[in-house]
């Protein structure tokens, strides 16, 4: 599934992402919400795609590498 991709200005993409439970990552649905989003990323041509892009409000990540797509999982950004 393709999914359709939120830009600018939606207010969704200002809004705070939760985070994924570990008991989510163990589901079937989980794992076919990272393969719709890495196919929505490749489709787009996109060398990574965030869930809030597409209006799910969870903290994942697709990003594309030269080994494949890597999801992030509760990723975090830290300043030094």
């Amino acid at each position: 599934m393709i999914y359709d991709i939120l830009t600018h200005p939606n207010d969704r993409l200002r809004q705070k992402s939760e985070l994924v439970d570990l008991g989510e990552l163990k589901t079937k649905e989980f794992d076919q919400f990272l393969v719709n989003l890495i196919e929505t990323m490749k489709e787009k041509d996109g060398l990574g795609l965030a869930s809030p892009q597409i209006g799910v409000l969870k903290r994942v990540a697709i990003v594309n590498t030269a080994d494949g797509p890597l999801p992030l999982i509760n990723p975090r950004v830290i300043k030094k």
